[in-house]
């Protein structure tokens, strides 16, 4: 992937962590989505692969990276 896309934790609100799936675009550029998730859902394991399965749906590739992004405690 030519482009980067980059994240500040300090974008983050509190109480919640955001799941940026990526894509490169055919024209070597990159898509992304951002999905804010309450960080109390996120903790639950039992609901990771339903909230990863939803963002990478939304970037349009069920095989995209996503990256998950904090804020600091």
């Amino acid at each position: 992937m030519a482009a980067k896309h980059l994240h500040a934790r300090a974008d983050v609100g509190w109480g919640v962590v955001t799941l940026c799936a990526t894509r490169a675009t055919p024209d070597g550029g990159l898509q992304w989505v951002h999905m804010p998730v309450d960080r109390m859902l996120w903790a639950d394991e039992a609901l990771r692969g339903d909230l990863l399965e939803r963002v990478r749906r939304e970037v349009g590739d069920q095989s995209a990276p996503v990256e998950v992004v904090e804020a600091p405690e």
